[in-house]
């Protein structure tokens, strides 16, 4: 998200990090994914990459699906990238998506039109080569900028001392909602810019990894405010 004033953007528009998911999945099973090492993820993840393209270039990217809650509480794949992958390495990487989120919409209580983004990394480079995450929709990416800049033109406006960055410590649900926050930076911030921001985080989700329970830290960066001319 390019923008002059407001949330700067880290994953998926939020400024979370990225987490580590600490299972795996092989094929669906009826009470949830199945795990696999580390290892066996990259094997399956090479496996669909062996479908997909033979080019060394393509080998090295990383492919996301992107798949949504239905009304039955199941998931449907919304989305295959790079969109120039064979149709069989579509059909690998989609099933295997399926697989990694096996009965996860019931077991988190994920609300119909959830986006789920699934990654298969053929390079990982430290990180896992299969990664889950509940993302949000462009809409609701647009809806918490506009509430955090308001937040945070109104602060700076009673205290320009605050500076640029407000940061946040969440206890995120598994569908992305906010059950606690509350602001760890700047001291500065009143009580009345602090529940605003609080406010902010309650109303909006974040995209949130689903395997890693606990409180995550989020910065939000903002540019000041524009002088009336």
């Amino acid at each position: 998200m390019n923008v002059a004033r407001g949330v700067r953007s880290g994953v998926c528009g939020m400024g979370l990090a990225v987490w580590a998911v600490a299972g795996w999945a092989d094929t669906p099973a009826a009470t949830g994914p199945q795990t696999l090492s580390p290892a066996e993820a990259q094997a399956v993840v090479q496996g669909c990459v062996a479908q997909s393209n033979t080019t060394e270039t393509f080998a090295r990217q990383p492919v996301k699906v992107t798949l949504v809650v239905d009304l039955a509480g199941g998931l449907r794949v919304d989305d295959v990238g790079p969109h120039t992958m064979a149709p069989a390495g579509v059909a690998c990487f989609s099933e295997a998506a399926r697989a990694r989120t096996a009965g996860l919409a019931t077991q988190s209580g994920l609300r119909p039109g959830t986006p789920l983004q699934v990654t298969f990394d053929p390079a990982p480079r430290g990180l896992e080569p299969i990664r889950l995450l509940v993302t949000v929709t462009k809409e609701e990416r647009q809806a918490q900028h506009l509430a955090g800049v308001a937040c945070h033109e109104a602060a700076y406006a009673r205290n320009p001392v605050i500076g640029s960055k407000v940061v946040m410590e969440l206890h995120v649900r598994p569908d992305g909602t906010t059950k606690k926050a509350r602001v760890t930076k700047p001291a500065a911030l009143d009580d009345k810019g602090r529940a605003c921001f609080v406010r902010m985080a309650q109303t909006h989700r974040v995209p949130v990894h689903p395997d890693r329970p606990g409180p995550t830290t989020v910065s939000y960066v903002f540019a000041p405010p524009r002088s009336p001319k």
